[in-house]
């Protein structure tokens, strides 16, 4: 009876197994088109996410690319009114040294009298311009 009862046993099995397979298929089928619809849209998803993470980068990189040329453009501005800066400082001492006369200057000014005018007849300060381009002149 064991031999019987093993028989049994794997004909039953066996049956099962059959009709498992021949109703699974069914069902395998609906299973395979769910999951090439999910695998489409999640590989639809991944391109789309790996597409905006690449956007986003090059959002960021275009960012940065403007706050550098900003950066830049700030400096050459800066340098500009700081070389326009100490032009004007240069010309207002230029313009203050030939407002003042020399200490030789004055003196020879007032040992040569105080009327204000040489003897050829010009004021003293455009003597004193004269002789500025005359040494300008000499060393130029």
């Amino acid at each position: 009876m064991q031999v019987t009862g093993h028989r049994g046993f794997w004909i039953v099995l066996t049956a099962a197994a059959l009709l498992l397979t021949s109703c699974g298929g069914k069902g395998e089928e609906q299973s395979k088109q769910q999951s090439k619809q999910s695998g489409q849209q999640g590989a639809s998803s991944t391109v789309d996410e790996q597409f905006r993470k690449q956007v986003q980068m090059y959002k960021e990189i275009r960012q940065y690319q403007i706050m550098q040329q900003r950066k830049q453009e700030q400096a050459e501005l800066d340098l500009l009114r700081k070389s326009l800066k100490q032009e004007s400082e240069e010309q207002s001492e230029d313009e203050q040294k030939a407002e003042k006369p020399s200490k030789n200057e004055s003196k020879e000014e007032s040992s040569a009298g105080k009327k204000g005018k040489e003897e050829d007849g010009r004021s003293s300060k455009a003597r004193q311009m004269d002789k500025e381009e005359m040494k300008k002149s000499q060393s130029g």
